[in-house]
């Protein structure tokens, strides 16, 4: 009767110690550490948690344009999301499909104890990727607690505030009898940087990402034509610089062509 019993607490043993090597293997959630931003030759934080801010401006001129959010995960997917859309919540992208409006997001997996790099450029999603107007950008890092099929994101750290800092160039884009236009798709370019912007229910248009310098403007949308001429050389030498477009109604050519009979040497 000893020996059953003897035997029982063994295998009870066993079965313990099989559970506890079962959870073992998997790691914990929640656990992301040594989190910081990397610019250029600076490291932000990365101190154990504390909030900081990582200055950034990404001038499109082959200097810094990006910068590095650095974080060891935990054996889990995990997302980046910055606060693009400026609603003070994470509103990731799940549907790359359907991205307009959504925050800038990063998708992937990190091994446990593996170092994560993930770039960004200071640009926002969409169909128009451009570089977000200056100020403070909320940054959040998401781990999938739940599984492939049933996915449950959930903010693990919420510490990182970018803030972006470039010049500009706005103004407002109207027609000939001083409409304003939406849609309308401003460029700005030259040997010192090159930007866009769309502009708005008002006519207004502001492109970041540019830095001291001349640039050349120009202006299109279907149904309007627009003619830089010689004045549409701007100086960008201030934080900022103003702009304005008028844009003319394009011209309508319809043609009537009348092409003689084909020749058919059967005939």
């Amino acid at each position: 009767m000893k020996g059953k019993d003897l035997l029982q607490d063994w295998q009870r043993v066993l079965g313990l110690l099989a559970i506890f090597l079962l959870l073992g293997s998997f790691s914990a959630f929640g656990a992301v550490t040594d989190v910081k931003v990397i610019v250029g030759d600076t490291q932000y934080g990365g101190d154990g948690g504390s909030a900081f801010t990582a200055p950034f401006t990404p001038y499109n001129d082959g200097s810094a344009d990006f910068l590095n959010f650095v974080f060891t995960g935990s054996g889990h997917d995990y997302m980046v999301v910055v606060d693009t859309n400026g609603n003070s919540q994470p509103d990731q992208v799940t549907d790359w499909g359907n991205a307009a409006g959504k925050d800038w997001t990063w998708m992937g997996y990190a091994d446990a104890d593996q170092e994560l790099y993930v770039q960004w450029d200071g640009r926002c999603v969409g169909d128009l990727p451009t570089v977000v107007p200056n100020g403070d950008y909320q940054v959040w890092i998401l781990e999938n607690q739940g599984d492939i099929e049933n996915p449950d994101w959930q903010v693990v750290y919420s510490s990182i505030t970018v803030s972006i800092s470039t010049k500009y160039i706005e103004g407002t884009v109207k027609d000939e009898n001083n409409n304003p236009i939406e849609g309308v798709r401003v460029s700005a370019g030259g040997p010192d940087g090159w930007g866009e912007a769309i502009s708005d229910s008002s006519g207004h248009y502001a492109i970041y990402g540019l830095k001291y310098g001349t640039y050349h403007i120009d202006a299109q949308k279907d149904g309007y034509f627009f003619d830089p001429g010689p004045n549409a050389d701007i100086q960008l030498t201030g934080d900022s610089a103003s702009f304005d477009i008028t844009m003319q109604d394009a011209v309508t050519v319809q043609l009537n062509v009348t092409l003689p009979e084909v020749f058919n040497p059967t005939q």
